[in-house]
């Protein structure tokens, strides 16, 4: 935790510093807080949508250093985000992360939407979701990190960017 806090420091230090530079760092689209707790997110299945979850924790586990694990019950190590489902069809979003300021932080699933979705879809907004427990925030039109659902499998050159430059 302390060495997630630091290099959210220097991350953050070196956002402030870039401007007086004259420089950016080139669009990089981060939260300013993440569920990742000493390189690692363990979250706790709760979803039917299985495949879509796999898919995306194991997809970003390859992008980087994070670790990203199923928290075995009784395996004694903290759960930092718990993925379920939600019928809410009166909502406009297909998946939602939650950060919460005490206990888990949540993924959630909207089945109302989810279930009428193709399997690179549902891929997509668990690839997505995951992107915010990382810390990445809404990016470009033609990446994961877009604000709309689309069907991109993987990380996109910018989503990667971002990654890389809040991990890397």
């Amino acid at each position: 935790m302390k060495r997630h806090l630091r290099r959210l420091a220097a991350v953050t230090a070196a956002a402030m510093a870039l401007p007086l530079l004259g420089a950016s760092p080139a669009g990089a689209h981060w939260l300013g807080y993440t569920s990742v707790d000493a390189d690692k997110i363990n979250h706790q299945d709760n979803t039917v949508y299985d495949d879509a979850r796999i898919w995306a924790t194991t997809i970003w586990e390859y992008s980087g250093i994070i670790e990203i694990h199923l928290d075995v019950i009784g395996a004694g190590a903290p759960n930092d985000v718990e993925v379920y489902d939600q019928n809410a069809p009166w909502e406009s979003w297909a998946g939602l992360y939650i950060p919460e300021a005490v206990g888990d932080d949540d993924i959630v699933f909207n089945s109302a939407y989810m279930s009428g979705y193709t399997t690179a879809q549902r891929r997509h907004v668990a690839l997505h979701e995951f992107g915010h427990a990382l810390g990445l925030g809404h990016s470009y039109t033609g990446q994961v990190m877009q604000p709309v659902v689309g069907s991109f499998e993987y990380p996109q050159p910018h989503d990667q960017y971002s990654y890389d430059y809040l991990w890397g």
